[in-house]
């Protein structure tokens, strides 16, 4: 069992915590920067798509993109392309747009960058906070699920509140300023707390002298990075070494990969993404036998989303490692309760779902940082953990109208006699 020293690491949970709002912003309310853009619904969803696309693509190949920098500084560039991302939906609430007009660019500028952001984030802050510390790794794990939440189940909640004294695009424009301000606080946090060399140093971590910083590395990791005298990550050799010394990392590596795929097509594809069509503003859903607004279900939904995520990365954390393809079979139960169209059900099933991705992300993170212990491959399995994981994602975001059109058919015939599934899905 792990001393996380949770008084000490608790602060790197708002490492992750901003950027992970961030990217909620991008897919919770993509509505309002469609509405705010009068951007048709075929370019839009071209738009939108270079969200998962960036995410994809940056995973991998920000070794190549940020090869003149470091780890640590790939973290703050990834802020910086965030918070671009933010400022583009931000001005899209603040300037008045012409209807009929091609506004659509605000529209890619703004998913383009939050996928450069979240693509060169995630590999690159789990390979700076495992080499800090095991709690480091394990707060800033637990900050993903953290951040998504405060939007996916507040943005609702506010926007209601403001309901009759501001618009919900007004409301939006709070919520990004408060993203940034967030961004801001994890970049202060990182130079204060995680040792740095210069942004074009070509080491990952230079000795550090003052022995205040230097106390944040333990024994162990001050050792490894004292005697890493040829760091690759800032080096165009760094991947073709990484598939060279293949056997060193990839066969640990690959069925938590699998995992990620499947989970993450999963995640994508029903919790929520199904969810989203088939409640919407216009549902009265049954609840318990009475009826609730389908907002409100959807907070709870969101609520259920939250728990399933954090309480398994909580639990599972200091359990031994379990096969990870194991835990796809949580998925699979999760995605027929989801597709049920009863409101109890799908709710639990997304639960279940949620629960199973805590735990393939956080033994998966745990068990790389393990395997890769003592070598240079900790950023190479990363990145192709999160990659192959995310095709996951496209391959979801890619079938999804198909999906969705053949499971809003099946809920219409089942469920029509308790509550009105897929109100804005024309079916038939």
């Amino acid at each position: 069992k792990q001393d996380l020293e949770w008084k000490k690491n608790l602060k790197f949970i708002l490492v992750t915590i901003p950027m992970f709002m961030g990217y909620a912003t991008c897919f919770n309310l993509q509505r309002y920067l469609k509405e705010a853009t009068y951007t048709e619904s075929g370019i839009f969803s071209v738009a939108y798509g270079f969200l998962y696309m960036g995410n994809l693509f940056f995973r991998f190949f920000h070794n190549y993109f940020w090869i003149f920098t470091k780890p640590f500084w790939r973290i703050i560039i990834s802020y910086f392309f965030m918070c671009l991302a933010e400022v583009f939906m931000l001005l899209a609430q603040c300037i008045s747009w012409t209807k009929g007009k091609n506004n659509s660019w605000i529209a890619f500028f703004a998913f383009a960058c939050g996928g450069i952001g979240i693509g060169t984030f995630e590999s690159n802050v789990l390979n700076v906070m495992s080499l800090v510390s095991p709690g480091a790794r394990y707060f800033s794990v637990i900050g993903i699920p953290v951040g998504v939440n405060l939007i996916t189940i507040f943005s609702f909640l506010i926007i209601a509140g403001f309901d009759g004294i501001l618009r919900p695009g007004e409301v939006t424009i709070m919520i990004y300023c408060a993203v940034i301000a967030m961004m801001l606080v994890a970049t202060f946090i990182l130079f204060k707390f995680v040792p740095h060399g210069s942004f074009l140093a070509k080491r990952d971590y230079q000795k550090i002298q003052d022995s205040d910083q230097n106390d944040l590395l333990e024994g162990d990791v001050k050792k490894e990075n004292q005697e890493s005298q040829n760091d690759l990550t800032t080096s165009i050799k760094y991947l073709p070494e990484a598939f060279k010394n293949w056997k060193l990392w990839l066969p640990q590596v690959v069925p938590n990969a699998i995992a990620m795929c499947g989970n993450m097509f999963t995640v994508s594809q029903f919790a929520p993404g199904i969810v989203l069509y088939t409640v919407n503003s216009r549902n009265n859903v049954k609840f318990f036998g009475g009826e609730l607004k389908a907002d409100y279900y959807r907070t709870i939904f969101g609520v259920f989303t939250f728990l399933g995520d954090f309480c398994s990365r909580l639990i599972f954390e200091n359990v031994k490692t379990i096969f990870p393809p194991l835990f796809l079979m949580g998925n699979m139960i999760g995605v027929l309760m989801v597709i049920s169209g009863v409101p109890e059900v799908m709710m639990l099933g997304n639960f279940l779902i949620m629960f199973a991705n805590g735990i393939i992300y956080v033994q998966s993170s745990r068990h790389i940082k393990q395997v890769t212990h003592g070598t240079q491959w900790n950023l190479a399995s990363y990145s192709f953990w999160l990659f192959v994981g995310d095709l996951g994602s496209v391959i979801a975001s890619f079938s999804q109208q198909n999906l969705v059109k053949g499971i809003c058919e099946d809920m219409r015939l089942t469920t029509k006699k308790y509550w009105d599934p897929c109100p804005y899905y024309d079916v038939w």
